[in-house]
């Protein structure tokens, strides 16, 4: 007399036959699909700015991607450090991620107490673009160059201010540069973001700004303020009247910036790379590329996986750490 297939299944589910079927259902073997809620993606810059900008067009194709709501929070302070520091310290499920920027890594570079350690704390996820760095003057500066500005600075050390977003930013280093080479004096003064560094060189209360093409790009354009330089080797396309810095003959030109997508160390890696694959994806559509391009950054040229971004960040670390040996800025302990 044959068993049927009731009796079977007890004889399943008793004796453990099948061993494949009960590894198939072993919590370890499954893999959530991910996400199922909404994702937060940290800012550490004040809303207005180049950051912010970058991020709420990726949210908003990386909403439609991923099929789960991609909400920006902004938590600025210290050159993005604060909001770096929150993240790393959130839970690593994947649904908090953090637009890094290159400022933030500098800052960590020269300023070792800021407790947070990029390779240690966070895990990269992609590149969402390049950008380059602009010195923007405002229309009160008495300088139709950067040049004839250092001249007027040489004679009157003091009488012009520098704005950057934060101590340790790529706009204080390039400052601190600046006065360094042309044997000035300039007042460095850190904001929160671009919209409000901006405001007040445009309101005449700071003379100089110093940050990415992608942040006063509507300012030069507009007329409410003038590109001085432009910190690269070549002029650039979007500026083409505004001199590389090494045409004023002041410095040599810096890495360009970049903004990357980065989850808190120990992030499953499905997560990570459910993440990669959405920003990809979204940086190989051509709107999203016309309109950063038009926006003022440099679109990654090929996917790239987590690896390579940190091989990248690796390398970008290496360039600043450099400059700052070169410089002689050193770090904060």
């Amino acid at each position: 007399m044959g068993i049927g297939k009731k009796k079977l299944a007890e004889v399943v589910l008793i004796t453990g036959v099948f061993p494949m079927c009960s590894m198939a259902m072993s919590p370890d073997q499954v893999v959530e699909v991910f996400p199922q809620r909404p994702i937060t993606l940290v800012v550490g810059y004040a809303p207005g700015g180049g950051a912010d900008v970058l991020a709420r067009h990726l949210s908003r194709h990386m909403s439609e991607e991923l099929g789960q709501r991609v909400i920006v929070e902004h938590r600025p302070g210290a050159a993005g450090t604060v909001a770096a520091l929150s993240v790393a310290r959130s839970v690593p499920d994947g649904y908090t991620v953090y637009m890094a920027g290159s400022s933030t890594l500098l800052h960590q570079l020269m300023r070792r107490d800021s407790g947070l350690d990029f390779s240690r704390d966070l895990t990269p996820i992609g590149i969402a673009a390049e950008v380059p760095f602009v010195i923007v003057a405002g229309n009160h500066v008495p300088a139709a160059t950067l040049s004839d500005a250092m001249q007027i600075a040489r004679a009157q050390p003091g009488k012009f201010s520098c704005a950057s977003v934060g101590i340790g930013s790529v706009g204080n280093l390039v400052c601190d540069e600046i006065q360094r080479v042309a044997g000035v004096q300039l007042l460095h003064i850190p904001y929160k973001g671009d919209a409000q560094a901006m405001t007040e060189v445009i309101s005449g209360r700071s003379d100089f700004y110093i940050s990415s093409l992608a942040a006063v790009l509507p300012y030069i354009t507009s007329g409410r303020a003038r590109g001085m330089a432009v910190i690269s080797g070549a002029r650039i396309a979007q500026l083409p009247q505004v001199p590389g810095i090494e045409e004023s003959g002041f410095m040599t030109a810096t890495p360009p910036g970049w903004f990357a997508l980065m989850a808190p160390t120990g992030t499953p890696s499905h997560a990570v790379a459910r993440l990669n694959r959405s920003i990809n994806t979204v940086l190989a559509m051509d709107e999203v590329r016309k309109v950063l391009a038009d926006l003022g950054y440099i679109v990654p040229p090929a996917k790239q996986s987590p690896d390579a971004v940190e091989e990248y960040l690796a390398a970008d670390a290496g360039r600043w750490s450099e400059m700052l040996r070169r410089t002689g800025a050193g770090t904060v302990h």
